[in-house]
C-alpha cells in the first residue's frame, strides 16, 4: 500500500485527509504502516511525524472548513444530504450540551468524527478554538500512547 520514497509520503498524505473527510478507513491503519517503513527503514521518523501531522489535522481542517463554507445555506445543508438530517440534529444537540469539548470526544471516535467537525465549521466555531482544540486532543492521544508504550 505505502512504500517509501517522495510518492509513498504523498500516498500517506492523501489517506490521511480522505481519511478526515470520512472515508471509511480508521487513520490508524495507514500510520501502522508508516510506523513499519519507519521501522524496515523505508521513511524517515521525522518527515513521516510531519507528514502524518498534517494529514491528520488537515483532513480535520478541511471537513470544518467545508462545513463553514457549505454547511448553512438552502433548504438541506450539505451534511444533511450526506449524513442524514437526524445525524447532523444529533450532533447539533451534542454541540448544545457540551460545547466545544464535543470537538476534544469526536476525535476519538471516527464514525462521527467529520460530521461533528462539519457541523461545528456550520455552527460558527472559530477556526482558532477548533484547531487548539482538535491539537490537544491529538496531543492527549499521544501523550497516552507513549505512556501505555513504556509500560
Amino acid at each position: 500500500m505505502l512504500s517509501g520514497g517522495p510518492y509513498g509520503y504523498l500516498l500517506l498524505l492523501g489517506i490521511l485527509l480522505a481519511a478526515g473527510l470520512g472515508l471509511p478507513l480508521p487513520e490508524d491503519i495507514p500510520l501502522i504502516i508508516a510506523g513499519y517503513l519507519i521501522h524496515i527503514g523505508q521513511f524517515g521518523f521525522t518527515m513521516a511525524l510531519l507528514v502524518s501531522m498534517v494529514g491528520v489535522l488537515g483532513g480535520d481542517s478541511l471537513a470544518f472548513l467545508a462545513g463553514w463554507r457549505f454547511g448553512k445555506g438552502g433548504r438541506k445543508s450539505l451534511m444533511e444530504r450526506l449524513a442524514g438530517a437526524k445525524n447532523r440534529e444529533r450532533v447539533q444537540r451534542y454541540f448544545d450540551r457540551y460545547g466545544i469539548r464535543t470537538l476534544a470526544i469526536a476525535r476519538f471516535l471516527p464514525g462521527l468524527r467529520a460530521a461533528t467537525y462539519f457541523t461545528a465549521g456550520a455552527s460558527g466555531v472559530r477556526y482558532l478554538t477548533f484547531i487548539l482544540v482538535d491539537g490537544i486532543a491529538a496531543k492527549l492521544l499521544w501523550s497516552w500512547w507513549r505512556r501505555r508504550r513504556r509500560q
